[in-house]
């Protein structure tokens, strides 16, 4: 099973996506101790329901690989999110409801 860094807290964790080098974007990580599962970015958003510390999208990141005019472009994130939401589910935790469980 892949290992994935638990932070104490949303806090810690958005801290470190901004200062660790570790933390490049799209990397998940959770936060047991508040039920979350997020993927690292200079704005860590979470894809759980708990978001804590961490931000939540309007919209699946999964549809930011294609950049609209003015539009994200992420791929990294849009890559992160299937296994981000099965490692959420695989622990029981609800996902926002933002994210399209059928893709």
């Amino acid at each position: 099973m892949k290992e994935y860094i638990d932070f104490p807290s949303s806090g810690s964790a958005y801290d470190a996506c901004n200062s660790c080098e570790e933390m490049v974007t799209g990397r998940i990580f959770t936060v047991e101790a508040e039920q979350i599962v997020g993927i690292s970015w200079a704005w860590p958003i979470a894809v759980t329901v708990e978001n804590g510390a961490l931000h939540t999208v309007m919209s699946d990141p999964r549809s930011w690989t294609v950049a609209p005019k003015g539009g994200l472009e992420e791929p990294e994130i849009a890559g992160a999110v299937k296994e981000a939401i099965e490692l959420a589910q695989s622990k029981g935790w609800d996902i926002a409801g933002v994210y399209d469980l059928t893709m």
